[in-house]
């Protein structure tokens, strides 16, 4: 059937983004305005599962409706099943389509995913991260105590993180989720905080006196110089 392009919502989970100003975007272009479009989108609802790349190719050149198949389920589940299924990922796609899979289905086993990407059971418990867990974690998965979705969460945490987590009462999967969630921040934090830090030493070698230096570094952070010199006079109050 047709469906107005306006209407079709793009995945949630885009592993491999769409240069739309490459060569392959463009050979894609090409070849729908000379071929139209030969396969149509597959879609759950209103949400893309199949056909990224051509919807965008399709909207790119204009058109207001495009031929789709409609399929019934969860929109992210047939997407990631579908390109599997036909495209050779390397593995850190491969870990991110299953994060993303086990995150849906955190009561799904080593054995259904396996079936349901066509990889074999030791690929999908190398993608999961066995080889990053410590010992006890790995003898309470093969006991069935803890989930592969549980599996995944744990070895995306440090050894010593992991050994804490050992001592837990809670919810393993929730609290090692929160773990990681929580050295991302960290990771992003140090990302900002580094060229701070840089830079208040550059100051530093020009501005001998500590509170010059850290009115100057408030302002260099300013978006615009109203609220720098508003920060500048907060930073003075509560220093006075």
């Amino acid at each position: 059937m047709m469906r107005l392009i306006k209407d079709l919502i793009p995945p949630d989970v885009i592993v491999r983004p769409v240069d739309m100003n490459g060569i392959d975007f463009e050979l894609l272009c090409d070849s729908i305005t000379k071929k139209g479009l030969l396969v149509p989108i597959t879609v759950c609802g209103d949400k893309i599962a199949d056909g990224y790349r051509r919807w965008l190719a399709c909207k790119s050149l204009g058109w207001k409706e495009i031929p789709v198949h409609e399929v019934e389920g969860d929109a992210t589940e047939v997407r990631i099943i579908t390109q599997t299924r036909e495209t050779p990922f390397n593995r850190d796609e491969k870990r991110a389509f299953l994060g993303t899979y086990l995150s849906q289905n955190r009561e799904a086993t080593a054995a259904q995913v396996a079936h349901t990407y066509q990889w074999n059971l030791a690929e999908v418990e190398s993608l999961a991260g066995l080889e990053y867990v410590i010992g006890p974690f790995v003898q309470a998965y093969r006991s069935g105590d803890i989930t592969l979705a549980t599996l995944w969460q744990l070895s995306r945490c440090r050894d010593g993180t992991q050994l804490e987590l050992l001592e837990s009462d809670g919810d393993l999967y929730e609290e090692a989720s929160a773990v990681h969630r929580e050295c991302r921040a960290a990771r992003r934090r140090q990302m900002v905080t580094r060229p701070r830090i840089r830079g208040y030493s550059a100051i530093r070698k020009e501005l001998e006196n500590p509170a010059e230096a850290g009115l100057a570094l408030i302002k260099s952070d300013a978006k615009t110089p109203l609220d720098g010199w508003l920060a500048c006079l907060r930073w003075i109050v509560a220093t006075d």
